[in-house]
């Protein structure tokens, strides 16, 4: 299995058809960007690692994350 990096996510949200959401490193935490994420209810994923989750993982998160908006 490929290493977890943030253009591997950010590829892969592309390719799942979040159209300019790309994920973004906080301080402590991550947050995903652009796109339609205005209209999330919250966009945060508080982790300290990036590898905590595989690539779909961080995508599903997504996935998760507007469905609740």
């Amino acid at each position: 299995m490929a290493r977890t990096t943030i253009r591997r996510v950010n590829d892969a949200l592309q390719a799942a058809g979040f159209e300019g959401v790309e994920l973004v490193r906080g301080n402590g935490y991550f947050y995903f960007s652009g796109g339609d994420t205005v209209r999330w209810h919250t966009t945060a994923v508080y982790t300290n690692r990036l590898t905590g989750m595989t690539v779909d993982e961080w995508v599903d998160e997504a996935r998760r994350l507007r469905e609740e908006a």
